[in-house]
């Protein structure tokens, strides 16, 4: 199948159909239950436990839910309906989730390391180049992307942040379309409900680490 048309537009992003499903599936799991009761979830913005800088951007760093919409289960950001703490932290047991001394075993066990495919994948992204070129009449930023490696990634993740503070974020820009060796022109939309786009600058990001794989794309 062409990656390409396995991507589908979900909460104004960009993303494989998969995980959108998973984004909607998690919209209708409105509770959580434990011990015979029902808890309602919280939605991304009405968090308690997590600074208000989480929510500029308007999407969810981990899980990429939007203002207002739930997390997937267990997303990093989630507070726990129940403790009020963050979800991966608490030992609350939500019925149907392993949760409680297995998860926090493999929460110190740390990440698995890269496997030879990821290891790949990694060498492949610093193949990649990319230029911020201007943006076009919807407000979108297009991005002239080279690349110069030997596969085709789906998504290339990049830097965006606003020039006056404040918000700080990435993107990840769809460039399963891009062949070994070519380069085209993509456009995203980069925060524009939220950054005036004289002020906003696209920057480079590190190489990704085995913990990183849930943030960056080129591993979807």
């Amino acid at each position: 199948m062409d990656h390409n048309e396995d991507i589908v537009d979900f909460f104004g992003q960009k993303m494989r159909r998969d995980y959108a499903v998973s984004l909607q599936a998690a919209q209708e799991e409105t509770h959580y239950r434990w011990a015979g009761a029902s808890y309602k979830r919280i939605p991304f913005g009405y968090e308690t436990h997590l600074a208000k800088s989480y929510f500029q951007s308007g999407i969810c760093r981990h899980c990429n839910t939007i203002l207002d919409k739930l997390h997937t289960p267990e997303c990093d950001l989630e507070q726990c309906p129940i403790c009020c703490s963050g979800s991966m932290s608490c030992d609350c047991q939500y019925e149907g989730y392993d949760r409680g001394k297995e998860r926090w075993a493999q929460i110190v066990q740390g990440p698995f390391p890269f496997t030879p495919a990821e290891r790949e994948i990694v060498e492949a992204r610093r193949a990649y180049s990319w230029r911020l070129v201007g943006t076009d009449d919807d407000g979108d930023c297009l991005f002239e992307v080279h690349n110069g490696s030997s596969m085709t990634l789906p998504f290339y993740s990049v830097g965006i942040r606003d020039k006056k503070g404040g918000l700080s974020g990435a993107v990840w820009l769809p460039v399963s379309d891009i062949k070994p060796d070519s380069t085209a022109v993509i456009k995203h939309g980069c925060y524009k409900k939220y950054i005036d786009r004289e002020n906003i600058e696209a920057f480079d990001l590190p190489d990704p680490e085995p913990e990183d794989r849930d943030s960056y794309w080129e591993f979807k």
